[in-house]
């Protein structure tokens, strides 16, 4: 399928869902997420219900996501709005156009196309628009499970929003000791949930996808709702970044400064990309660049013990 004919279909869904009678909307909330604050509406009152709710036993993988951004409710206005529609038809036509769509990446979740200053976002069992003028997030869902697709569509945004300021999601663990952030980064396996879940932190920002970005003439990093395997929620926290520490498993604890370009090319290959467009590519490297030249990268051999906290803070002066 040709993306002309990707488009023709996707605009012809979305016009369908407009032309349907308007779904009743629940404001599920306002949420800040590294400094990029979103509203959330939708047809599902079980969603408003969860959030409202401080003690309701988590019963679905859905209630549990959406728990967890309840740590990020917000009282800002939005920079973004996320419309959420219910289609109970529209996975059979999501299917199909992601296998329509070649990603840039393999075992990318969501695949994208742009067209005239808007963006389609689309996955298995998902449709997302992206109106970047507008700053309005269309989401077409079959059921009220699918939080998980809602929460990609919104990390997208944010992902534009934060890359346009000079910033990047980060695929790390993110730690703070007081207002200090140490971000430890790795592939799959390196230990960044190991090193989440071992290490006595005072403040865990995520053990997956962090935001890294410029704010008042330094670099900081940001919590994210976005957890990893380990399940453990990040915290709406802002710390100044002191370092990158690249994951080793090793025997011993040994903890060095690195200056070579293999270690800096580990770093950029840990930039989150969900947008397949070239421009924003590019954009996101020049970012993670410009963090790699103020800010130190370590390398930290380590064997996965709870002794792996207090050796870091020490070497980096902070016990």
């Amino acid at each position: 399928m040709s993306n002309d004919a990707v488009l023709s279909h996707l605009d012809s869904l979305f016009l369908a869902q407009e032309r349907r009678t308007i779904q009743p909307s629940q404001r599920v909330g306002t949420f800040s997420i590294g400094g990029v604050s979103c509203s959330v509406d939708c047809p599902f009152p079980e969603w408003k219900a969860t959030m409202e709710a401080e003690h309701a036993p988590v019963s679905h993988g859905w209630d549990k996501r959406l728990r967890q951004l309840r740590e990020f409710r917000s009282s800002s206005q939005a920079d973004f709005r996320t419309r959420v529609y219910r289609d109970s038809g529209i996975r059979p036509h999501a299917q199909a156009l992601f296998a329509a769509m070649q990603p840039s990446a393999p075992g990318r979740e969501l695949r994208t196309l742009w067209h005239d200053g808007t963006c389609y976002i689309v996955q298995v069992g998902l449709l997302g628009r992206y109106r970047a003028q507008a700053r309005d997030l269309d989401v077409i869902v079959p059921t009220v499970r699918n939080f998980n697709s809602v929460e990609s569509s919104m990390k997208f945004v944010v992902a534009e929003m934060v890359a346009e300021n000079g910033g990047f999601l980060l695929h790390a663990a993110g730690l703070c000791h007081g207002d200090q952030g140490l971000v430890f980064y790795g592939p799959s396996g390196s230990g960044k949930s190991t090193i989440a879940t071992l290490a006595q932190a005072q403040h865990l920002l995520s053990d997956e996808t962090l935001i890294v970005r410029p704010a008042a003439g330094r670099w900081s990093c940001y919590g994210t709702p976005f957890s990893g395997s380990s399940g453990l929620p990040g915290e709406n926290y802002r710390g100044d970044l002191l370092a990158f520490v690249r994951l080793l498993k090793a025997p011993d604890f040994r903890l060095e400064r690195s200056t070579s370009a293999a270690v800096l090319s580990s770093l950029l290959r840990c930039v989150v990309v969900l947008d397949d467009a070239e421009s924003y590519k590019s954009l996101v490297s020049r970012n993670g660049l410009a963090a790699a030249a103020s800010i130190p990268i370590y390398e930290l051999r380590f064997r996965p013990e709870a002794q792996v906290w207090p050796y870091v803070l020490g070497e980096m002066g902070l016990a």
